[in-house]
């Protein structure tokens, strides 16, 4: 670990009702951390915007240790736990059975070991955990070293994980946009050997990923990765012959930009509510 992030792990500001809910764990002779994305934007020195827990803890012991629990996703291990009016989500260690649907794991099974459940995590960026009472970071695959050169990869086989969810593949172009990162050359190559998965995925989710995209101040890199790696195609060919620099050129605005990919498009509308965008957006 550089000094840097030892730095930006020691001074991070934990929101109380957090840190109640990782001692009452601990305290009931559990494991507990934080994972994901408030690790990743901790050490990129950002403010996370949300704090989720993972837990040895089975959801019925997290129930027990806590007065006010809501069974929110209690079938796949994530239970929120409420603490002076603060939700605080917490879900158990797990590992997932083969994905039968191109989104979802065939089944879940909880573990006792943290490592195990970031091994199933799509991006090494997200897949560290850091308890902020003991100051331990656990970072099995080099999460901390893709961020200091900004590489989006694919814990272990990124074949896999593109092949265990589709969703994975547009989250890669879009993690490189926002963050201004590049994708790893294996990671963006097994993307259009993946593709036949991709197509699985909900019109939805696909909508939210290209929106952050959109808007981001690399869109017209994220564009063109979108293209270069024939996600666009899968979604919204009628952009294929789009000029990238023309996104960039056109306002932080999702409709005056999705305007600008279906100027040539005999049928705009029918286009951005195939895309499931609001009306108001194709209007």
């Amino acid at each position: 670990m550089t000094d840097t992030n030892a730095q930006r792990l020691e001074r991070a500001v934990i929101p109380p009702a957090v840190l109640e809910v990782l001692q009452g764990l601990l305290t009931a002779g559990h494991q507990a951390f934080l994972v994901g994305g408030c690790v990743r934007d901790i050490l990129r020195g950002e403010k996370p915007k949300d704090f989720d827990l993972a837990t040895s803890a089975r959801p019925e012991q997290v129930q027990q240790a806590f007065k006010r629990v809501i069974p929110t996703g209690i079938e796949h291990g994530t239970v929120t736990v409420v603490v002076r009016g603060v939700h605080v989500e917490v879900t158990t260690f797990r590992a997932e059975a083969d994905y039968l649907d191109g989104r979802r794991p065939s089944k879940v099974e909880f573990h006792t070991d943290i490592e195990a459940d970031l091994s199933r995590r799509d991006f090494t960026i997200n897949a560290m955990a850091f308890d902020p009472l003991s100051k331990r970071l656990v970072d099995p695959f080099g999460g901390q070293k893709d961020l200091e050169t900004k590489t989006i990869r694919c814990v272990r086989s990124a074949m896999e994980r593109f092949l265990e969810d589709g969703l994975r593949a547009m989250r890669a172009v879009r993690f490189a946009t926002v963050l201004g990162f590049s994708i790893d050359a294996e990671t963006e190559a097994a993307i259009p050997q993946t593709l036949h998965v991709f197509r699985k995925v909900a019109t939805e989710r696909i909508n939210q990923e290209f929106t952050k995209l959109l808007l981001a101040p690399l869109a017209v890199q994220g564009f063109e990765l979108t293209r270069r790696t024939g996600l666009l195609n899968e979604f919204l060919p009628e952009a294929i012959g789009v000029e990238a620099e023309a996104i960039g050129r056109a306002p932080v605005d999702l409709s005056v930009r999705l305007a600008v990919l279906l100027h040539d498009c005999s049928s705009p509308r029918d286009v951005v509510m195939r895309l499931k965008y609001p009306v108001k957006v194709a209007t």
